[in-house]
């Protein structure tokens, strides 16, 4: 098996976390250090960006969570990125299989500057298996689930249209939605109902994020 590295490394989002009353009204700096685990070898020959890992999309993946999931705590963070991250491609997502990767979050700022909070994680794919349901529409994959909220992949059959609530982050481009044709990484944050169709010949693949705004 390949041992090669992609690492993304300083990415910082400004999010609701902690358990504090201050913490659950005010957004705080995660610097999160990511390392991953996959075969580089097809991208070096093709040149593809779908053959690796778009660290961009990665990037714009992760702060979207980060954002909309209001975690409690870090290491509920570091759980739902890993699982998402590790997970096969959903239907219609163009990305390689990530094999592993090695997680930190840091909360530079909740100490006040005493010390350094941060939760690391190191996982495999076979980790990463997420309960999957065939719909009428297409599928639904369950990342994480707590009282609070839930997150969800949802992927829309060529043809088909379902309604979701929420916030939404587009993994594919084509799906319509608010009468716009949206590219990959379009984000829809809690606007209500949302009529989602996928007039494509493809999957239309979508991270979806409900719950509570406690």
């Amino acid at each position: 098996m390949a041992r090669d590295r992609i690492a993304l490394e300083g990415l910082r989002v400004d999010c609701i976390i902690g358990v504090y009353p201050l913490e659950r009204e005010n957004p705080q700096p995660v610097v999160l250090d990511l390392e991953l685990e996959v075969d580089t070898q097809r991208a070096a020959h093709d040149e593809r960006l779908s053959s690796t890992v778009d660290y961009g999309f990665v990037a714009a993946q992760l702060t979207f969570l980060m954002v909309q999931g209001r975690f409690r705590l870090l290491e509920t963070a570091a759980h739902v990125l890993a699982r998402h991250l590790l997970a096969a491609p959903a239907p219609g997502e163009e990305r390689v299989a990530i094999d592993g990767l090695r997680l930190q979050l840091r909360k530079p700022e909740a100490l006040a500057g005493v010390a350094l909070p941060s939760v690391t994680i190191e996982r495999q794919a076979s980790w990463a298996r997420l309960l999957r349901k065939d719909t009428e529409f297409g599928v639904v994959e369950l990342i994480h689930q707590t009282q609070a909220v839930e997150l969800r992949r949802v992927s829309i059959a060529p043809g088909a249209g379902v309604e979701l609530e929420g916030a939404q982050m587009t993994l594919g481009e084509g799906a319509l939605a608010l009468g716009q044709t949206l590219m990959a990484g379009a984000v829809l944050e809690r606007v209500g109902v949302v009529r989602y169709e996928n007039p494509t010949e493809r999957w239309q693949p979508l991270l979806v994020v409900t719950g509570s705004r406690f």
